[in-house]
This record gives structure tokens, C-alpha cells and sequence, in this order.
């Protein structure tokens, strides 16, 4: 905590001093070359000085984040974000840049790692950090990971559809089919339209060669958007063509 108030008095004291729009430019520059180079530490002090002209600029904490962390100085980079959030800039918007850069380096882990850390260090934040590291794992289709963030956020909203579609995947992943057939029935039974966990259920009843069940899921998911997929499965089903 000590790190992340030095950070935020030095950025409120220097966001009013304001620096030439050339200077900023020549900054701007300098950062981006030093961490195309992989020179983090010269980075890390170009984008602390551009935090003087633009405080709530959502990519350069992003850039910020990324550096310190590639440099080893984990502390600093977690105590960016409530600097960051300081000044209103969005959280989401901010995680998704720092993914988006870790993945654009090939470092996939490092947005893992600074999800758990910001865990760590702002129990506050924890079940924000929960959603995000549930859909890092669905975009790495990592079956037990997924299943268990997936528990995590549905212990405190058991009803939520993205969280139990969510663990259908999860279980889908890790070859219990069974469990992923429970989950979306338990998504229908309380969202009776929801047309993509029908049509997943229908999908996966065929790949099963269980044609009743396949055929009723079918027609519910056609009865609600009637495409010609849905409509060339029904036929096939019933023998019609």
C-alpha cells in the first residue's frame, strides 16, 4: 500500500504541471521504442512522465503495468491499478489492454499472474480479478481451472447464466458431458429462451446419437429463430429428407 500511495501523490502532484504537446509527443516516442526494445525500465520512466500530461490514459497504465512487471517489479505494477481507478479510468478497460498487450508479447501468463496478484494484494478487487481469470481460462480452454472459477462466481450469483454456461464448457472440456447437460438444462429452466444454451443442448444430443432428445431440443431452438441449420437437422432427424 505504501508503494501504491507514493505512486498516486507523485502522479496528482505532476497531472497539473502539464508539458508541451511536442515534449509529450518526444516521450510518447521514446517509450514506445523502449519497449518495442524490451528496454523496461527506460519505459517504465517514459510512461511515468506521460501520467503528467494525461493521467486517465487508459493504455499508458496498461504499458505501465506491463513494463514494470517485465522488469520484475511486480509490487509496482500491481499498485498501478488503484492509482489508475483513482482516476476514474475503467477498470475493464484497463484489464483488457494489459491482456491484450501481454498476449501481443506472447506472455499470456504474465496477465494470469497479475490477475492472482491483484487478488493477493486488494481483497477488494478479488471477485473481479474471479471473472476475468474464468474467462482467461475459457479462452485457454483449461477444463479444471474453468470449472472451478466457474464455482467460485456462482457461489455468490448461483442463478447467473454466463457463469453456468460457463461451467457447461468446463465440463465439456474435461469430458463430463453429463455435468455440462445438467448445467444448460439449469440455464433453461430459469432462462426458457435462451436460444444458445438450447441449441447447445440439441448439438450435444445429436453428437450423442440420442435422436428424442435431439429432435425435442431442435424444435425448441427452431420455434425460437427458425434457421436453415436448425431446420436441415429437424429433417434429418425425422426422416424427412
Amino acid at each position: 500500500m505504501r508503494h501504491f500511495i507514493a505512486l498516486l501523490t507523485f502522479i496528482i502532484a505532476i497531472a497539473g504541471q502539464g508539458i508541451a504537446q511536442s515534449d509529450y509527443q518526444r516521450i510518447e516516442s521514446k517509450a514506445s521504442r523502449f519497449f518495442a526494445n524490451e528496454e523496461w525500465s527506460s519505459a517504465n520512466a517514459m510512461y511515468i512522465l506521460m501520467l503528467e500530461q494525461h493521467p486517465r490514459e487508459t493504455d499508458t497504465y496498461a504499458r505501465a503495468i506491463v513494463s514494470y512487471y517485465m522488469s520484475g517489479d511486480t509490487v509496482r505494477a500491481v499498485n498501478i491499478l488503484p492509482a489508475a481507478l483513482s482516476f476514474r479510468v475503467p477498470a475493464d478497460s484497463l484489464l483488457t489492454e494489459v491482456r491484450n498487450i501481454s498476449f501481443g508479447l506472447g506472455r499470456g501468463d504474465l496477465y494470469e499472474n497479475y490477475l492472482m496478484r491483484l487478488q493477493e494484494s486488494f481483497p477488494w478487487f478479488s471477485r473481479v480479478a474471479d471473472n476475468y481469470l474464468m474467462q482467461y481460462y475459457a479462452f485457454r480452454q483449461n477444463g479444471p481451472e474453468l470449472i472451478r472459477y466457474a464455482h467460485t462466481m456462482l457461489a455468490g450469483l448461483p442463478d447467473n447464466r454466463n457463469f453456468l454456461r460457463m461451467l457447461a464448457t468446463g465440463l465439456l472440456l474435461v469430458g463430463d458431458t453429463q455435468g455440462a447437460l445438467e448445467a444448460w438444462r439449469r440455464v433453461v429452466g430459469l432462462y426458457p429462451d435462451d436460444y444458445d444454451t438450447i441449441l447447445d443442448l440439441a448439438n450435444c444430443y445429436d453428437a450423442m446419437n440420442n435422436r428424442g432428445e435431439a429432435l425435442e431440443w431442435m424444435r425448441r431452438a427452431y420455434a425460437l429463430k427458425p434457421t436453415p441449420y436448425v431446420g436441415s437437422r429437424i429433417d434429418a432427424l425425422t426422416g424427412s429428407k
